[in-house]
């Protein structure tokens, strides 16, 4: 069964009370497994509120706008906010507005784009009780089709990883059957190889794990030493400690990607952190020494932007 999609629901203080009215129409998805809501989530021992908020809006799959002139009037001092429409703009995150009063909110810069529930765009927050909890049973039934949409790339993504690593494991079979053949084989002529063509990028993180950049260090000195592998030494970079930030680990790669021939030797080695962003999905990304929990997952780097360089 695919994991709850995290819902974060954005509000002004003064909205707070049909905030709640949504959250008990979204109780039922919450009982059925298909979301579960961070706010309602007790906060973390020793932090306080500014820190937890910026820290759910980072880990929110779905962030729901409960729009108002109130929220409309404090946008850039709101954290969820903030932190929801930089996520979107990096295709971090779905954000959508809930219309809670007629307000001019098509016409905010920030909006563009944005699709609102209910569909029509309606205020659920107007009109009797009854209205209202109509309008809002609207908002469950989209906020359902989003959850499930998103549960369904999840398992769309899974099944790919599935594959690559089913893969990987029968080319692992294949090899462990050909090895005896291997070792078995006398070579006629010692195998050479033209180690002026080998090129390296080494990376040690380091910051709360420092053998991390004395492995890289270690690993350069080898590679570098006349006796050993005799790497030009023009040829390996090393990047270790504050040197091993995302954006120069990232401009390594494209250099070393640009420099590399088909003839070249290329050896890539990382020390550091992993993270595995998303538990139901099998994907891993790289922490370079500049990223903090605090910061968004872009700060990261991904496997896929790994793998097109």
């Amino acid at each position: 069964m695919a994991s709850p999609i995290k819902i974060l629901l954005c509000c002004a203080s003064e909205d707070q009370r049909l905030r709640d009215d949504l959250a008990k129409h979204l109780k039922p998805l919450v009982r059925n497994q298909v979301i579960t809501m961070l706010h309602e989530q007790p906060l973390a021992p020793g932090s306080n509120e500014a820190a937890q908020l910026r820290c759910w809006a980072d880990e929110a799959d779905v962030i729901l706008l409960l729009l108002s002139k109130d929220l409309i009037a404090t946008l850039e001092d709101h954290i969820v906010v903030a932190r929801g429409l930089e996520r979107y703009r990096l295709d971090e995150v779905q954000l959508i507005p809930v219309i809670l009063y007629e307000v001019s909110w098509r016409e905010d810069k920030h909006f563009g784009g944005l699709v609102p529930l209910p569909r029509d765009g309606q205020p659920v927050g107007e009109g009797s009780r009854a209205a209202r909890d109509a309008a809002l049973v609207k908002v469950v039934e989209g906020v359902k089709d989003v959850a499930l949409q998103v549960q369904r790339k999840r398992r769309q993504e899974l099944g790919r990883w599935q594959q690559i690593e089913d893969d990987l494991r029968a080319r692992q079979v294949q090899a462990q059957l050909l090895l005896p053949q291997l070792l078995a084989m006398q070579p006629t002529k010692p195998a050479t190889l033209d180690l002026a063509k080998g090129r390296a990028l080494l990376i040690g993180v380091g910051a709360d794990l420092p053998v991390t950049a004395q492995d890289a260090q270690g690993i350069y000195e080898v590679l570098i030493d006349s006796a050993s592998a005799h790497y030009p030494q023009s040829q390996v970079t090393l990047l270790t400690e504050k040197e091993a930030s995302r954006a120069k680990i990232l401009a390594a790669l494209d250099e070393l990607g640009a420099q590399a021939s088909p003839e070249d030797t290329v050896f890539i080695f990382f020390s550091g952190h992993g993270w595995r962003t998303d538990p139901s999905v099998p994907v891993c990304s790289l922490v370079p020494n500049d990223y903090f929990p605090t910061r968004s997952r872009a700060a990261l780097i991904s496997g896929a932007e790994f793998a097109q360089r």
